[in-house]
């Protein structure tokens, strides 16, 4: 009820057992124009490989995902053309990969809480995985600040010199 007018409004109530999948589906379109332009891969409730330590949690709240989708397009836009697709691998051409879920959850009580991101390596594929929410952009950031030090690491031997460059 309207507290003014005593009118009752209703709606569709979305659960994750029931999502909006029209609504949805125009996220997964949205998704992918954003990944086409910059040119790397965008996840949403779809199969992705994930590190043994955590689940996915899937986000089934469109309005989550478009909020979500924006902030990654504005963080992206930031940064030169072709910067994600050099970052994305270390060795063969693969695009870098980014899922946006509701939540990372640890798969065991001794893995820490991924506080809102995180970055992993499979195969030398390059992956950013980020909880839907007010934070997505700044844990965007941080998570590919962590990517992008993984990549030095594997293309530079001075990491494995620098031992050798400091005096006993």
């Amino acid at each position: 009820k309207n507290g003014a007018d005593e009118t009752v409004r209703t709606g569709v109530r979305y659960t994750a057992q029931a999502p909006d999948t029209e609504g949805l589906a125009e996220c997964e379109l949205l998704a992918q124009e954003i990944a086409e332009k910059y040119k790397v891969e965008i996840l949403l409730n779809t199969a992705t490989v994930a590190p043994s330590d955590y689940t996915f949690v899937p986000e089934y709240q469109v309005s989550a995902y478009k909020k979500a989708l924006q902030a990654l397009d504005t963080a992206m836009a930031r940064f030169p053309e072709d910067f994600f697709r050099i970052i994305g691998t270390s060795s063969q051409p693969r695009k870098l990969q980014i899922s946006l879920v509701r939540y990372l959850q640890p798969a065991r009580y001794d893995v820490p809480e991924a506080d809102g991101g995180l970055q992993y390596w499979i195969q030398n594929s390059a992956y950013i995985a980020l909880e839907v929410g007010p934070d997505v952009e700044r844990n965007f950031y941080h998570e590919l600040c962590r990517a992008m030090d993984t990549y030095v690491y594997a293309h530079t031997a001075q990491y494995d010199l620098w031992p050798t460059k400091n005096p006993e």
